[in-house]
This record gives C-alpha cells, sequence and structure tokens, in this order.
C-alpha cells in the first residue's frame, strides 16, 4: 500500500514538472521569433528585428492579462482598447516638438535674438529729410480810434503860475524851454491862460490852448501801427529741402551730417529812384546750401564715456540674453528628455513585470488544474489544493496591481507627450538600450557643464554688467559737442540746386563751435539708488548661482550613488534569482522522489516570481539614475544623440561629431 502510495505521487510531481515546462523560460529553449514580412539587412539599422518581433510578443500580454483578470472575476482597471506602438526615440522627439516649456523656451530664444536686433539697430545710420516752405508777406498797418480821453486844461491867471509850479502866466508872449507859448485868445485873452503842464523832466514843460477845453473823450488821430523798415523785404518765399545721417558710436560717441538746399525769392519796397521792386530773383540766382557737421563726445571718466555706455551696455546685455536663452533651451530639453526617460523606463519594467507575473499565473493555473484532478483522485489532500488556490489568487492579484502599474505609467506618458487621444501606449525597441553598459561620470566637477547652473551664472554676468553700467552713471554727466558749418549767403546765391550743391566747399560763411554740456540733479539720488539696487541685485544672482551649484552637487552625488546601489542591486538580485531557479528546479526533482509536498513548490514559485520582478526593478532603477546622472551634468541631450540613431551609419556620424564637440544637443547636425 505504501508502495502504491508513493508511485502515486511521484506520478503527480511529474504531471506538475511537466505542466512547467515552457511557462517561465526555465530550462526551456529560446521562444521562436514572429516571421518578418521584409527582411532587412542587419548591418544598415541599428533597431533588431527579431527582437522587435519579441517585443512585439511580449505586448500583446496586455490583452492576455485584461482577458484572465476578467475571466477570474476581477474588475482591472479600465484601459483604453486601442494601443499604439511607441519607440524611445519617437517618444524624445515627440516630447520636445509639442511640450509646452520647450516651445516656451523656443519663443524664448526668438525674443533674444530680436533683442540683439534692436540692441544692435542703435548703431545703423539715421537717415532724415526735411522739407519747409515759408511765405512772410509785410504790410504797413495804420490805426484811427474812434475816440480817446483827453485830460481837461487848467486856468492859468496872468502873472499867476499853474499847480504844479512849472508854467507862469504872462500878458505877453513868453518863451519858455521847447518852444514859444503864445498867449489865450478869446474871453479869457489878456487875463488868464489855458495849459496843460507835464513833468518837469518832460523834454515839453506845457501846451497852452487858445480856450478851455473840458475833460472828455474826443474823436482819435490817425496812427502807424507797423511800419516795416525800408531795409527788411516787403515779400519774401523760401523752400528748403534737407537731409541728414546721423551715426552712433560705441563708448557714447555720434557723428551727424546735415546737408540742406533753400530756394528763396526776396522782394524789397518800390524803389524811390525807377518806382520798380527790387528782388534777388533779377538774375535768377536764388539757391543757396548749407552743409553741418556735429560731433557728440563724452569726456574720458564721465558718465557715458566707455562700455558703459547706455548704447554699448544694451548690446552687451542682448548677446548675454542669447547665450542665457540658449542655455535657457538646452536646459528645458535637457530636463524634458529626463521625464521621457524616466517614465519610459518605469513603463518598460511595468511591462516586464507584467509579463514575468502572466507567465507564472500560467504555470500557476496549470499546476492548480493538476492539483484538482490529483485531489479528486485523492492522490493529493486537501490542503495541496487549497495551497495551490490561494497561491493563484495571490498571484491574480498581483498580476492586477501590475496591469495598473502600466496603465498608470501608459497615461503618464500619455500627458507628458500632450496626446489627446485614448490610446494605451506599448513600448519598442528597449531591448537595445538594455544591453547596453551603463554609463557613469566620475568627475564631479562635470556639474559645471550643467544648462541650469551655466544659465545662472549668465545671469550673474547680465548683473555684473548693470551693476557697472550703474556706477558709471554716477560720475559726472560732461559732454562735449563740436559744429562746423559751411554756409552759402549772401545778396546772390546760384542759378540751380546741383550748382549750389556743388560750391558747398566755397561757402561765403564759415562757422566752428564747441560747447560743453554739464548736467548734474540736485542730489543725484536717482542714480545713487540704482547702483545700490544693482549691487544688491548682483549679489542675490551669485548667491542663487551658489544655491544652484549646491543642489546640482547633491543631484550628482544622489545619482551616483543611486546608481552604484542599482548595480550592486543587479548583481545582488542576479544571484538571488539564480538559487531561486535552482531551489526551484530541485523542489521539482524532490517532488518527483516525493520527498517534497505539493504547497512547498507553490511556494518557491512565488519566490522565483519575486526574484524575477526585484531584478527587473534592479535594471529599471538603473537605467532612470542613468538618465539623472547624465541630466546632471547636461549630457543627456548629447547621448540621445547616439540613442536614438536608426542606422548605424547615423551612430557612427553623431559619435565622430561628438568627439569633435560639434554635436552638442539632441536637434544638432547628423
Amino acid at each position: 500500500m505504501g508502495v502504491d502510495t508513493r508511485g502515486r505521487r511521484r506520478g503527480a510531481a511529474l504531471l506538475l514538472s511537466l505542466a512547467s515546462v515552457g511557462g517561465l523560460g526555465i530550462g526551456a529553449g529560446p521562444a521562436e521569433a514572429a516571421e518578418v514580412a521584409v527582411q532587412v539587412p542587419a548591418a544598415i539599422f541599428t533597431v533588431d528585428a527579431a527582437a522587435l518581433a519579441a517585443e512585439r510578443e511580449d505586448a500583446k500580454a496586455l490583452d492576455r492579462a485584461r482577458d484572465a483578470l476578467s475571466r477570474a472575476g476581477s474588475r482591472p482597471l479600465y484601459a483604453p482598447a486601442a494601443s499604439e506602438e511607441l519607440a524611445l526615440r519617437e517618444a524624445a522627439l515627440e516630447a520636445i516638438e509639442r511640450n509646452i516649456a520647450v516651445r516656451r523656451a523656443r519663443i524664448t530664444r526668438t525674443a533674444a535674438d530680436r533683442t540683439l536686433d534692436e540692441a544692435r539697430a542703435v548703431f545703423d545710420p539715421v537717415f532724415a529729410a526735411l522739407f519747409n516752405a515759408t511765405l512772410i508777406d509785410r504790410f504797413r498797418r495804420v490805426e484811427t480810434p474812434d475816440r480817446e480821453f483827453k485830460p481837461a486844461t487848467e486856468r492859468v491867471p496872468v502873472g499867476q503860475t499853474d499847480s504844479k509850479g512849472v508854467f507862469r502866466c504872462n500878458p505877453e508872449t513868453i518863451i519858455q524851454a521847447g518852444g514859444s507859448v503864445a498867449l489865450t485868445q478869446g474871453p479869457d485873452a489878456g487875463v488868464a491862460c489855458h495849459v496843460i503842464t507835464f513833468e518837469p523832466r518832460s523834454p515839453v514843460i506845457a501846451t497852452q490852448f487858445t480856450r478851455e477845453r473840458p475833460a472828455g473823450f474826443y474823436p482819435g488821430s490817425r496812427i502807424d501801427a507797423s511800419d516795416p523798415s525800408p531795409f527788411e523785404p516787403r515779400h519774401q518765399d523760401s523752400l528748403t529741402f534737407g537731409i541728414s545721417l546721423f551715426q552712433q558710436l560705441p563708448w557714447g560717441h555720434a557723428l551727424s551730417l546735415a546737408v540742406s538746399t533753400r530756394r528763396e525769392e526776396t522782394y524789397y519796397p518800390l524803389n524811390q529812384f525807377n518806382g520798380l521792386p527790387e528782388t534777388f530773383g533779377n538774375y535768377a540766382r536764388p539757391y543757396f546750401s548749407t552743409i553741418t557737421l556735429g560731433a557728440t563726445i563724452p569726456l574720458p571718466y564721465t558718465r557715458d564715456f566707455g562700455p558703459t555706455a547706455t548704447a554699448d551696455t544694451n548690446l552687451r546685455i542682448a548677446r548675454e540674453g542669447i547665450e542665457a536663452a540658449e542655455l535657457e533651451l538646452r536646459a528645458t530639453v535637457n530636463a524634458t528628455l529626463l521625464d521621457v526617460d524616466t517614465v519610459y523606463w518605469v513603463m518598460v519594467g511595468a511591462l516586464q513585470r507584467l509579463i514575468a507575473t502572466e507567465q507564472t499565473l500560467a504555470v500557476a493555473i496549470r499546476q492548480r488544474a493538476v492539483v484538482r484532478r490529483l485531489f479528486n483522485e485523492e492522490l493529493v489532500t486537501a490542503s495541496d489544493r487549497d495551497q495551490a488556490e490561494s497561491q493563484v489568487a495571490r498571484i491574480q492579484t498581483a498580476l492586477q496591481a501590475r496591469f495598473r502599474e502600466y496603465v498608470n505609467a501608459s497615461e503618464a506618458m500619455r500627458e507628458l507627450l500632450d496626446r489627446t487621444d485614448p490610446s494605451l501606449i506599448v513600448p519598442v525597441g528597449y531591448r537595445a538600450v538594455l544591453a547596453r553598459a551603463l554609463e557613469t561620470v566620475d568627475d564631479e566637477d562635470r556639474i559645471l557643464d550643467n544648462d541650469s547652473y551655466r544659465r545662472q551664472a549668465v545671469a550673474v554676468r547680465i548683473a555684473q554688467i548693470r551693476q557697472e553700467q550703474r556706477r558709471d552713471q554716477t560720475r559726472p554727466d560732461l559732454t562735449g559737442s563740436f559744429n562746423a558749418s559751411f554756409a552759402q549767403s549772401g545778396v546772390y546765391g546760384y542759378r540751380s540746386a546741383a550748382d549750389s550743391l556743388l560750391n558747398l566747399l566755397s561757402p561765403d560763411a564759415l562757422s566752428l563751435s564747441f560747447a560743453l554740456t554739464y548736467l548734474y540733479p540736485i542730489g543725484n539720488r536717482a542714480v545713487h539708488a540704482a547702483h545700490r539696487g544693482a549691487v544688491h541685485e548682483t549679489s542675490r544672482q551669485t548667491l542663487l548661482l551658489r544655491q544652484l551649484e549646491l543642489e546640482v552637487r547633491e543631484t550628482f552625488r544622489s545619482a551616483h550613488a543611486t546608481l552604484e546601489s542599482a548595480r550592486r542591486r543587479i548583481a545582488i538580485t542576479e544571484r538571488a534569482l539564480g538559487l531561486a531557479e535552482k531551489t526551484y528546479q530541485r523542489s521539482r526533482r524532490l517532488q518527483d522522489e516525493g520527498l517534497v509536498a505539493v504547497y512547498e513548490s507553490l511556494t518557491l514559485l512565488t519566490d522565483l516570481l519575486d526574484a524575477r520582478v526585484d531584478l527587473i526593478q534592479a535594471r529599471i532603477d538603473a537605467r532612470i539614475a542613468e538618465s539623472q546622472m547624465l541630466a546632471s551634468v547636461s549630457a543627456l541631450a548629447e547621448r540621445y544623440g547616439r540613442r536614438t540613431a536608426q542606422t548605424n551609419a547615423d551612430a557612427a556620424r553623431v559619435d565622430l561629431l561628438s568627439a569633435t564637440g560639434a554635436l552638442t544637443h539632441l536637434g544638432g547636425p547628423l
């Protein structure tokens, strides 16, 4: 009886062993690769067609997992029915193309170019044109007031003096300063005088009237309100056309050149001898020209002298702004690629864990079916059956969790790429990247190549330029100006504008002038306040640079430690997986001999699954840490040029350009 029971147990163990073959790939031969419709020479493209077919076959585990969870009565997390393949190359390019932060950085770069053009335009020559027409007529204006007020005369009896004491009335003709005055005629003749007296300092002391005049308004007399001088023209027509050029020079200097031509016709009053108007146009020579040269020169060690002049400072800042915008764009691309790398590897890890769990679940289901049949044949106990049921339920729960993790990773990638279509993203082409050796950076000083750090260094330089400008603006504002004018003037000009312009160097008048202008606001508080503000801004930007350096160093050290830890975890989990496989194989042999119960083999099966999941996670963590380390020194974008090359020729070209320094970031020349 005992012999029969032992033989039955050996037969059950044999059935379990046969059920395990091909499920986990342990001891089994390589799976057959899917047929490829078109055979591509392997030496051309970097993607292995067989590996791509295997990845597509692995992606079918998503549908199988969904169906398995549905058949088991579980409610898997909702996932879109449609799926779409996505390689790492396409993910990176699409993220750079559609990411809002990258698009904003590109606009900033374009705006920096326009700012530089605006700063350079200050040094472009400025052309100005002037046209002026003038008409002058001078007229004689005569006014006749309607009524004017006149004071009353004073009655001075003969032999007496007026009230002011300046006039004495005599019966005979009285001789006074300023002329003779006749006695009054009329009823008061020989009795009184009627006079109006003035101040003693007046050239006329008094005016005597023949009769009394009461105060009041009397008809006015005609007066000349405007009478042009006979030496001024009565009529003058003038047409002036001029052009000028202004050139701003470095260090605050400026030059100007102006040329003007005037056509002028002038008519004087009638000649008293011949009765005809005299004019400049009698000889048809009405054209006059003038050329003026000017220069503005800030004196040395003054406010607007030197490289801190306003135009020069704006140009320097605009050039720094170009570099800042370029570094900002590269930092944004670097951060975007890090996000793509992180989410992509999380998605790949979720898919591989799902595949491992799905394969383990298939083996556990077959084991459960065999155990149920053996239990019906009373070859195993109820405890063995319950162990098989619990292990299947546990793995189904793990499968549901793995499926949820993958859907979450797919949604994260869809949001990162700013996609609106509901589809499940399936990674492809990742095996070749996983097969590459991990890359590490041991030189910590390479963090100084970080684009964000260099962008902040540019901000410090801009703040220093502003500080220098504000400092120099506290100097005295002393500017010298020089002007030289060659003018044609006189009674007669030239017959034509061309003749006038050709004779500019034979002027009728030459004038030279030099002026110094000193400007000083009382207290000069605005300039000193701006200088203090610039000093504080420089200190703030310097502290931000130091803070960013510490953050980048911490990120580099953390990524370096994580990468080294992941490498050791890979080695440890590989050994643990080997031990789990050996233990599982040994348990199967012991089952064949009837020395190990079924539940022990099932427990080792879940341990084997845990070992596989740990190894997958360690490899994914290593890839993420590698990306973080490369991103901390801004080398991730450069590496992507090699990673995303589609052909071996492109990969070799990228390697050559990287070695010569011609390729600096993704999107550079290929």
